[in-house]
């Protein structure tokens, strides 16, 4: 993929609303270091896939890590790392619609629950349409 695309799609994974208000809040409730956690692992996790994945994945002209895995160690370790992989971006997705929906809650005076709710929707209908 070329290195915009890269560089954007990291990006848009990385700056999401389960990572900013989760920063906030742990920098406002504890410390500003407690709040940069977040992004200085994130920031760790790249530089360290870069160095020890991303060139072998290049090579191999491969998309995602689970590829590599199958490609080395078979395809039973390919489906379970990919259910590994589904079950934290279900996770992610869970923590956003959260953070989304308490935006929406904040924002139009509607219950936290409506906002999720109507978050859940949002997203669903973006996706739906291709987006």
């Amino acid at each position: 993929l070329p290195l915009g695309i890269v560089i954007m799609t990291l990006g848009s994974q990385s700056i999401d609303s389960n990572a900013i208000l989760g920063n906030a809040d742990l920098s406002y409730k504890y410390h500003f270091y407690d709040g940069a956690v977040i992004p200085i692992g994130l920031g760790l996790s790249l530089i360290l896939n870069s160095i020890f994945f991303a060139g072998k994945i290049n090579e191999e002209q491969l998309l995602t890590l689970p590829d590599l895995y199958g490609s080395r160690y078979g395809k039973l370790v390919e489906v379970i790392a990919s259910l590994c992989t589904i079950v934290s971006f279900l996770c992610l997705l869970a923590g956003n619609l959260v953070g989304f929906g308490l935006i929406l809650s904040y924002l139009f005076d509607i219950t936290e629950s409506s906002g999720i709710w109507i978050a859940g929707l949002v997203v669903w209908g973006y996706t739906v349409s291709g987006g």
